[in-house]
């Protein structure tokens, strides 16, 4: 029985872990493209103060 168990725990326990990614993965912020040109001219003029 103990070993049906941690069958379960081995492989059911890695199932688990990659659907809770995946799901947190689908249910990510996406940026609006108004949001990534802002961020991109920002990185912009960060490198350019370092110049």
């Amino acid at each position: 029985m103990a070993e049906y168990l941690w069958f379960f725990v081995v492989l059911g326990g890695p199932v688990v872990l990659g659907a809770i990614l995946a799901l947190g993965m689908r249910k990510r912020r996406r940026l609006t493209e108004q949001q990534k040109r802002t961020s991109e001219e920002a990185t912009k003029r960060l490198y350019r103060s370092d110049e």
